[in-house]
């Protein structure tokens, strides 16, 4: 298990996401729409051998793979003006309610008082899983294990 936390980058992203959180009617609503601005400016594609690259590379390609597009999320959202955790959640896509197999990257936020599990490669739906049970390296802190009922 690869830790990306080190290509998550809200820099780019400071001038602007401040803007669209406080033209947001809540917070569910400003999620929603970083994740709708990015899976509908980048497309998903396989790739044989992870190569995770910084979110304005997935911008400029216009597209990646899970941990691509978990980078570009987790980036934006850190770039928010609040204080949520975000996690880069290590699961098994086939079985979210079981820790079996690493295979699929998501983006956990935790608002303090929602938890959302951010599905990045998905355009038609932000959070298909209602129960994630995998692994996870929470942005700006250390590694550990997750399993929480949204």
């Amino acid at each position: 298990m690869t830790d990306y936390r080190s290509f998550v980058d809200a820099e780019p992203f400071r001038t602007v996401v401040p803007d669209l959180y406080y033209s947001s009617a809540n917070d569910d609503a400003f999620i929603y729409e970083i994740w709708h601005i990015a899976t509908q400016l980048t497309t998903y594609s396989e790739e044989i051998q992870d190569t995770p690259r910084y979110p304005l590379e997935t911008l400029l390609a216009g597209g990646g793979d899970c941990e691509d597009t978990a980078i570009l999320v987790a980036s934006m959202i850190k770039a928010a003006p609040v204080n949520w955790n975000v996690n880069l959640v290590y699961m098994d896509i086939y079985n979210p309610g079981y820790r079996q197999d690493v295979n699929h990257l998501i983006v956990h936020i935790n608002t303090g008082a929602t938890d959302y599990f951010i599905e990045t490669t998905n355009p038609w739906e932000m959070q298909p899983n209602r129960y994630v049970n995998g692994w996870y390296y929470a942005v700006g802190n250390s590694q550990g294990s997750f399993s929480l009922e949204q």
